[in-house]
C-alpha cells in the first residue's frame, strides 16, 4: 500500500522536509537513475531521499528530491530490487518565480497531480493528471 501524502511547499518545504531528507552521495545518485529523473540534473545541487512510500522484497516506491534556495522538485519513482528504475513522475516543482508550480496528493492508491502554469499567454492553467499504481508498478493514467 503506497503512504499517503500531500505535497506542497507549505508540506515539503515550509515544514523543512525536503531539506532534512537524506542527501544521496553519487553513488547512489547512478544505482537510482537521478540523471533519468531530473532532465535538468546538476550534480552541484542537493538530491536527497525524502521518503520511502512503498517496500516489499521485489519492489520499492521514492519520494527523491532535488533541493536547492530557489528551485524545489520532487519525483515519485519506482524501482524493482535493488534500483532498476520501473517508472517515475514529477510531483512537486517550486520555484522562486512562481510560474509553475506542481502539486500532489497521494490517497487510497491514486496519485493526483496539478500543475498550475502562468507561463500561458491566455492567463494561468491549471491541470490535474491522476494515476494509479499498476500491478507491474508502472504509473497508469486514469
Amino acid at each position: 500500500r503506497l503512504k499517503e501524502k500531500i505535497l506542497t511547499a507549505e508540506t515539503l518545504i515550509a515544514t523543512g522536509i525536503m531539506s532534512k531528507g537524506k542527501k544521496l552521495r553519487p553513488q547512489q545518485l547512478s544505482a537510482l537513475s537521478v540523471k533519468r529523473l531530473d532532465k535538468s540534473f546538476d550534480e552541484q545541487l542537493q538530491y536527497k531521499l525524502i521518503d520511502t512510500l512503498y517496500k516489499s522484497g521485489s519492489h520499492i516506491i521514492l519520494l527523491i528530491g532535488q533541493w536547492y534556495d530557489y528551485e524545489n522538485k520532487a519525483w515519485i519513482a519506482s524501482y524493482a530490487a535493488p534500483h532498476q528504475l520501473i517508472d517515475y513522475k514529477l510531483v512537486f516543482y517550486d520555484n522562486a518565480e512562481g510560474f509553475l508550480s506542481v502539486e500532489t496528493a497521494i490517497k487510497q492508491h491514486v496519485i493526483t497531480i496539478t500543475t498550475y502554469n502562468e507561463y500561458e499567454a491566455a492567463g494561468a492553467q491549471k491541470k490535474k493528471e491522476t494515476f494509479r499504481l499498476g500491478a507491474n508498478f508502472k504509473l497508469q493514467k486514469l
